[in-house]
């Protein structure tokens, strides 16, 4: 029994955090992917960028995209 709890601490968060921090990620793409070019740009983000990491896959963190 304590194997498995030792496992359990080494493992890093649980399975519910990290879907959670990619259900957070999948809707911020998604919000990003709707914001036109003109809005981009007056927040100081590339459009080309915006959308490079609004395609990016869920489990890749997100970037910081101001200039």
């Amino acid at each position: 029994m304590q194997i498995a709890i030792e496992r359990t601490k080494r493992s890093g968060p649980g399975v519910f955090p990290r879907l959670r921090t990619w259900l957070e990620r999948i809707r911020a793409r998604r919000a990003l992917a709707r914001i036109d070019a003109r809005s981009l740009r007056e927040a100081g983000i590339s459009p080309a960028l915006a959308e490079y990491e609004a395609n990016r896959p869920f489990w890749q963190p997100l970037r910081d995209l101001r200039d």
